[in-house]
Order: C-alpha cells, then structure tokens, then sequence
C-alpha cells in the first residue's frame, strides 16, 4: 500500500541554474504515501515525503523572490539532512531547505495539487477537502540560556509558515511566567503549544496546562520544543529517540511533521504543595552544579562542565533517606530503602539531562518508570569525574560506584537542611519530598 497511487497529475517542472530559470517539459508527476515522482530531462525524479513539510503558492510566498515567470505556480518545502560547516573543522549534520518548483496550467490545479500534497503528508486521502492551518501558540522566552531565543526563533519561523501553520506569539517577562493566564494565551484556540525557551520554561508550561480548567489539556495539546536555553534536555530527547541531531532547525522539523507521541508526567508533592515535573529531580552534586553555576551564566553551556569540576575539587556529602518501589513490582506498597551518605541522586524521566548529558540512557518517555541515578559516599573523585565524562554518550552505567533503579515512586529525605534539590532545573525547598509517575499523560512532536 506504501507505493499505492494517490494522486496523478501533469505538472511542468521548474529549475534553477546559473540565475537562470528553466521550464522543462509537461510529465505526469505520481503521489504516494511516501514519494512525489516525476520526469525531467528524460531521468526519473523522486522526492521522499520524509522530508517535505509543506507545499506553498505564490500567494503564500509574499515577499519572497522566486524570480519564475510563470502566471501559476507553487513550491514544494523539503529539508533534506544536509551538512552545515563553520571554518575548516566543525560540521553539523542538520537539515537544510532544498525547494522544487512547478507549474500548472491553471489556478486550479495549483491548488488541487498543494491540496493533494498536504492531505497526504497528514495521512489523509488526497481529495479530501482542504485542511485549515494548524494553530501554533508560541511561548517565547527571551531572558532563558544566553538570550538568544528570538534569534533562533527567527531562524526557524519560516520552516514553520511552510508546514501550514499559523502562529500567535506571546513572550514571557522572563522566569516564573510561564502560566501566561493574563497575556492573551488562549489554550481552547490553539491545536499545539511550541515553547521556545529553556526546561525551566518547559516546566512552566507543562504545570499551566495540568492545572487548566479544561483538566485534558494536558492530554490534548502537543507541545514542542525549540532550544532557547542553556541544558534543553527534553529537546535533546526528542531529537535523539527521533534519529535527529541535536540544532534548532531539526526539533522545528518534527513540531513541522506533527508525529506526537505520549510523555510520562511526574506529580511531586513536598509539605505544602504539589506541582508537576517533566524532566528531572536532583539533589547533590547535580544540582549543586544545576542550581549554583548560575553565577556562570555567561559562559553559556560552559558553565555545567567548569562548575562541575570546581564541586568536585570542593566535594559535599549529604546524608539522606531514599524509599522506593521499583518499577516492575507487583506490589505497590513494597518499599526499599536506602539510607546514608549521597554524593548524588538523580532521577531522570528522559534519557538526556542536558544536550551533551545522557544520565538515563535506558529511560522511555512513556514507560511509567523513573530512572533513578545514584553514588554514594566511598566513590573517589576521579571516580566521579569518570562518571561525568560518560554520562555524555550513557556508558556511565556500567562503573561499579555508579547504581541505577528503574521505580515507579520515590520519597527522597534529606536528613538535614543543607544542600539543593531542583525540579526541572528549578530550585525548590530542601525538605521530604515524593515523586509518583503518571504514564503517559502528555503529548510531545517527535
């Protein structure tokens, strides 16, 4: 069914040589669910559907110079993997535009085409009637990471305005922000939610949608991710189990393809309040690094790896009480206990903490379990600087000082005052505090 004809119609290929524009002949171009064929200069063309996110027409291309003098026309959007370079050394794997013009013989069939291309990169029947816009509100964080989220915003705009979407922009003031109640956000007129920004953004939002009046909107809005911050673990997930790289333009691509898949979502509750966590709980040397490195703020995703190494020279222990009941227990009241000195406790919901850190490389999005890292007091610091350096690829797992439970619950005790413990790279009060994972409850592009 996969090469299945959907659609067949003429088209007049249109190309670009030497700032010169070519109309080649009329051919019969063929629509499947996963290639776009046609014949040019006697060769078979073939466009994978993978790529593609959109077809626009002139219209939809205002301001735009195409240079084809041509009455009826239209563009097809691809972002094939490609390779960008800085200097002689760097190179990214990424995905670049790479566009196909053709021409019809009237408005019509522009239109039936851009229709046929669309309904089909949505899994619906080709002549199907055209589809509305998909409504994007973008959450705009410009004080997270080094402030450079507008930039990389603007970057990536115009791959989203090729996917069919329409976009209402609303920035936050900066931290503690992102419920955005009174900004004009207006959940119940958007089909998806795009957070620009860091996971402390991410975090916000996440907790603005649990606790909506409308209590599925968590379950019915997809959100998506943009790197605008310092670590972007979430983003670095999605990308990483999509078979993407890690950059701004490539987590844009999957918001553009619309494929969703189901989030863990984790409820923590402390003393005197409850909140909801997407990412990550730590407490010790992560989040001493997480929360106090702040100060290094401007040496942007720097400043984990040289405070990091300052923390180990300067090493804190804290005492504290785990209970936990692992993932795979049939009994939900059996719990196991560990109680002693930490050097650090990790409890991850996705396998990458940052975009260079893979702590949890066994952790799913939506398995119901979190993933608990830990070392105790005992491990050396070059024992610990070894683990550092392979969390970045995951095979910090196998290291003898370095223990790893998958749970489904967790209550963490920190038997005195001191010390940091962070939720989503947030700091909160250093006191009793459980975390239960709720499967699946949330829904992210990837």
């Amino acid at each position: 069914m996969e090469n299945q004809i959907l659609f067949q119609a003429p088209l007049i290929p249109i190309t670009h040589q030497s700032g010169q524009t070519n109309t080649h002949p009329e051919t019969t171009a063929t629509l499947t669910a996963n290639t776009l064929t046609w014949v040019k200069n006697g060769i078979n063309q073939v466009l994978s559907l993978d790529d593609v996110v959109g077809a626009s027409d002139l219209g939809e291309t205002v301001g735009i110079n195409h240079n084809i003098n041509h009455p009826y026309w239209f563009v097809i959007h691809a972002y094939p993997v490609g390779e960008k370079r800085w200097g002689f050394f760097f190179r990214q794997r990424t995905r670049v535009l790479q566009e196909y013009h053709f021409a019809c013989t009237d408005q019509t069939a522009v239109q039936t085409w851009i229709t046929a291309i669309r309904n089909t990169l949505q899994g619906l029947p080709p002549n199907a009637p055209p589809q509305p816009p998909r409504r994007l509100g973008v959450i705009l964080n410009p004080a997270s990471g080094k402030k450079k989220a507008r930039e990389i915003f603007n970057q990536v705009r115009p791959l989203l305005v090729q996917s069919h979407c329409q976009l209402t922009i609303t920035e936050t003031t900066g931290r503690n922000d992102g419920d955005l109640g009174d900004r004009g956000l207006d959940i119940a007129a958007i089909d998806a939610l795009v957070v620009v920004g860091g996971d402390g953004t991410i975090h916000e939002v996440i907790n603005r949608l649990a606790n909506d009046a409308d209590k599925l909107a968590i379950q019915k809005i997809p959100l998506g991710v943009i790197p605008g911050g310092t670590g972007n673990g979430l983003c670095q997930s999605l990308l990483a189990i999509s078979g993407e790289s890690y950059s701004p333009i490539n987590a844009a691509f999957l918001i553009a393809k619309g494929r969703v898949k189901a989030l863990d979502i984790g409820l923590v509750e402390e003393a005197n309040r409850r909140y909801y966590s997407f990412l990550a709980l730590s407490w010790g040397l992560v989040s001493d690094v997480d929360i106090e490195s702040d100060v290094l703020r401007f040496l942007g995703a720097l400043k984990n790896d040289v405070y990091a190494l300052i923390r180990l020279i300067f090493l804190r222990i804290y005492p504290g009480k785990l209970s936990f009941v692992l993932h795979d227990s049939d009994e939900p009241d059996k719990w196991q206990m560990i109680e002693g000195d930490f050097i650090l406790f990790w409890a991850m919901n996705v396998p990458w903490a940052t975009y260079n850190l893979q702590p949890a490389p066994k952790a799913c999005l939506d398995d119901g379990a979190i993933d608990l890292i830990i070392i105790r007091r005992g491990s050396s610091k070059l024992q610990l600087l070894q683990a550092f350096w392979q969390a970045a690829d995951g095979s910090h797992l196998s290291l003898p000082n370095v223990e790893y439970y998958k749970v489904q619950r967790f209550r963490l005790e920190p038997l005195n005052n001191q010390g940091i413990l962070a939720v989503d790279g947030e700091r909160v009060d250093c006191q009793p505090i459980e975390f239960v994972m709720s499967r699946g409850i949330a829904r992210v592009f990837c």
